[in-house]
């Protein structure tokens, strides 16, 4: 994934209930974040307990020639810089092929297929 010339590592997770941007990648690069409309607490992220979820950042990426725009919430994460999950899989009707590990995003009236 590539957002600003910059190369991120990011995870697409169809188990997960959000999509998640690292707090350091935002600062980092110096996304413009926004109060999100419906805060909430997630437990499973942070072994020490809740984590108040109060933030939003548009993440405009690209990967290979696919260039599309998610909304995320802004979390702590330890495992990646962006988690792509269920949000993101319903709004880009993304169909995910377990082997050979690979997402086919439509946009538009076109096909993108992901590994």
């Amino acid at each position: 994934m590539w957002i600003k010339g910059s190369s991120l590592y990011y995870v697409v997770e169809n188990g997960s209930q959000k999509n998640l941007i690292s707090v350091e990648v935002v600062k980092w690069l110096g996304l413009p974040n926004t109060s999100h409309p419906q805060p909430y607490t997630i437990e499973w992220l942070h072994q020490g307990g809740n984590l108040h979820m109060s933030q939003q950042c548009r993440l405009p990426y690209s990967i290979k020639l696919f260039m599309d725009e998610v909304l995320c919430d802004v979390s702590p994460l330890d495992i990646c810089d962006v988690l792509l999950g269920q949000p993101y899989f319903w709004k880009k009707n993304v169909v995910y092929e377990s082997r050979p590990c690979v997402i086919i995003v439509t946009l538009g009236n076109n096909l993108y297929r992901i590994s």
